[in-house]
């Protein structure tokens, strides 16, 4: 449920179990892998995760 949650959430699809090469090679699973990891380091840079922006810790 909660990998369909970010799915939906961060726009991505979870899809290594449906993406296979001829001959039984995961290379073609591999690329798309690292392709979804390329969105969400992107996503990081942008500042998609930062929580601490909208709620800052209020220093005594």
């Amino acid at each position: 449920m909660n990998a369909y949650w970010y799915s939906i959430q961060w726009g991505f699809k979870l899809r290594l179990n449906k993406a296979k090469a001829f001959g039984g090679c995961n290379r073609f699973s591999e690329e798309i892998y690292q392709a979804e990891l390329d969105k969400i380091w992107a996503q990081i840079r942008q500042g998609a995760f930062d929580f601490f922006k909208s709620f800052p810790l209020k220093k005594k």
